[in-house]
């Protein structure tokens, strides 16, 4: 019979997480930033009932309620990236003045639009084109984001909705 002694031996050594880049911290905020092709801010007429809140906060106060079929003015929006998306260079290219080498991973911050990526990289956002579109940026996992809109209603109430899929209107291309 064979009889196993459980001890307080070392513990397992803990899986390094890398360190996020220099000046990169999540949740990241783009202000301004509309998160696909064609995206629009201004006049959206809502498709369902949609609660705004006072803050950008899911649990925040209601601010006002939007009726389905109700106009309202999208006045601008922030995309938050709550967890970043990895992204592969697979040759040498350069973005806004910065050569990024072949082989390189940079974290995606969020999806611009027509095969477009906003990635960081050397400390700051620039947008490249994904190996889908044609560019030489093969992305291994999309990031986590919200994108909070501020809504003012026709009695100039104003608040956030996290919500614009329960618009119409957003989408300049139809």
């Amino acid at each position: 019979m064979l009889t196993f002694v459980l001890t307080g031996g070392a513990p397992a050594p803990a899986i390094a997480q890398p360190a996020p880049p220099s000046g990169l911290t999540f949740p990241h905020e783009d202000h301004g930033a509309c998160p696909f092709e064609c995206c629009r801010y201004g006049p959206w007429v809502a498709s369902s009932a949609v609660t705004v809140r006072r803050e950008r906060l899911a649990g925040a106060a209601p601010a006002f309620s939007v009726a389905p079929g109700e106009t309202v003015d999208a006045i601008t929006g922030v995309v938050v990236t709550m967890q970043p998306g990895r992204a592969r260079v697979l040759a040498a290219l350069t973005l806004d003045g910065l050569t990024l080498v072949a082989g390189e991973e940079v974290p995606v911050l969020r999806y611009a639009g027509e095969g477009v990526y906003v990635v960081w990289a050397r400390g700051r956002a620039v947008a490249a084109q994904s190996e889908k579109a044609g560019g030489h940026l093969r992305v291994l996992s999309t990031p986590r984001v919200v994108w909070w809109v501020q809504i003012r209603n026709a009695r100039g109430e104003v608040g956030w909705s996290d919500q614009p899929d329960r618009f119409t209107g957003n989408d300049a291309c139809g």
